[in-house]
């Protein structure tokens, strides 16, 4: 999965997001929050704010894995229509 071609232009963002956005692609364009830490190595609150940056242009999306158990979160790229 790859970003949409009606994507907004991430050149202007962190080295972080876009750091983010590879690891996102390279893992099928879905990954759990805790897997998208560890590849990365990036600190959590450097994970969580890229991550609130790319939500804030619509490029990915934080689910629930599981409604069960509140401490997966899955990063998704965002299907755009």
């Amino acid at each position: 999965m790859s970003l949409p071609d009606t994507s907004p232009d991430v050149d202007d963002l962190p080295w972080s997001a876009k750091h983010l956005l590879y690891v996102l692609e390279e893992a099928g364009g879905s990954i759990r929050r805790d897997e998208l830490q560890d590849r990365t190595e990036m600190p959590p609150r450097t994970l969580d704010r890229a991550l609130t940056r790319l939500e804030d242009v619509d490029v990915v999306r934080r689910d629930r894995d599981n409604d069960d158990d509140l401490r997966f979160v899955r990063v998704e790229i965002a299907e755009r229509s």
